[in-house]
């Protein structure tokens, strides 16, 4: 993990735009405390609870989905709650609190959250019998990057932790939903990297625009920033929806491009475009993939379809040099390479 060390320096930011202290403490009074509760309780309850799930499961003979969820919850909450002492053990451990500095501690938290992102999803892995194959492993060779991601579950917000920083030692800051912060694995360990927490639906897009710069603009060797630029998960609905707000405001040439994208919402340019206005000289590297899709949401996990699955996870990289200049200009790059990505998804599923 040599090549993250410029991320865990010794003035390396925190989270951009943290909340005030009381929010964050009154926030962790209530998660902390009801994840680990949540985690004695459901092993406590497994004698109950297994007999139940195998009972839907033969009635539904829907590939023990219902045994494979209470078993991942079950994995889940044990991670938290693992990673939540750990945590405090990486505070307590690095003297950080006393004055220390805070190279190790921030080293240490790194650490932290790719081992809690490791075991959830190799641990999800095993419980649903999804494997992982990837191609372009190349395109994540040399850094800084800019990682842009297509977002279709809560999986693959794990997935750069597994496939991206730990076999390569990028260091990613990420831009990802502020309702994540009801994580409480997140809400502390984010708040210790420079990760930014975007608020979706703010009255002040300026205030997100500079906080994105702040994240990017300082960016070195080792480091990269991931941003998903759907800015929410797809689903087909999600996309008629994009679809018919933007004709309703009569933005006819946006409404068309996103008619053409068939599996991906059309990029929302906004984020993208403030990190690669301020970028310092980063490539960017694109992740297109399929399989995350029977992992969307619980109801998807409740009825077997990430059971058994293959997860495709395809990588290319653009050369700083190439990324146009121009806001026009840029968006239009943005939508091309979306494109890519989509009809990179239409491929994956004709072939099965």
């Amino acid at each position: 993990m040599t090549e993250a060390a410029s991320a865990t320096s010794e003035d390396a930011p925190q989270a951009i735009d943290r909340d005030p202290t009381l929010t964050i403490f009154l926030r962790r009074l209530v998660t902390i405390p009801a994840t680990i509760t949540a985690a004695f309780l459901v092993v406590l309850a497994a004698p109950l609870w297994i007999p139940i799930a195998a009972l839907i499961d033969g009635i539904r003979s829907e590939k023990t989905a219902a045994v494979r969820c209470g078993a991942f919850l079950c994995w889940y909450l044990q991670c938290q709650t693992a990673s939540i002492v750990a945590a405090f053990l990486t505070w307590l451990l690095s003297g950080v609190w006393a004055g220390a500095g805070r190279a190790r501690y921030l080293r240490w938290s790194l650490q932290t959250h790719y081992l809690w992102a490791s075991a959830l999803f190799w641990g999800a892995s095993r419980i649903f019998g999804f494997r992982v194959e990837v191609e372009g492993k190349e395109a994540l060779e040399g850094s800084p990057i800019l990682l842009l991601v297509r977002h279709a579950s809560n999986a693959d917000t794990l997935m750069p932790a597994v496939i991206v920083q730990m076999p390569t030692g990028i260091s990613l800051r990420y831009v990802i939903k502020r309702e994540l912060l009801w994580d409480p694995c997140i809400d502390i360990v984010g708040n210790r990297l420079p990760y930014y927490f975007v608020r979706r639906s703010s009255g002040d897009p300026e205030r997100e625009i500079r906080a994105l710069a702040r994240l990017v603009r300082d960016i070195g060797p080792g480091e990269g920033v991931i941003i998903y630029p759907e800015g929410t998960r797809f689903t087909r609905e999600k996309r008629a929806h994009i679809i018919e707000r933007l004709r309703e405001r009569r933005d006819h040439e946006l409404a068309a491009r996103a008619e053409r994208l068939q599996n991906v919402l059309p990029p929302k340019p906004g984020g993208t475009l403030a990190l690669l206005e301020n970028n310092p000289g980063a490539d960017a590297v694109f992740c297109a993939h399929v399989g995350f899709e029977g992992a969307g949401d619980l109801k998807d996990l409740w009825n077997g379809r990430i059971v058994d699955q293959v997860i495709r996870v395809r990588f290319w990289r653009v050369p700083y040099a190439e990324i146009p200049n121009g806001r026009e200009n840029r968006i239009d790059w943005l939508f091309e390479h979306w494109t890519r990505v989509d009809d990179w998804i239409a491929a994956q599923e004709q072939r099965h």
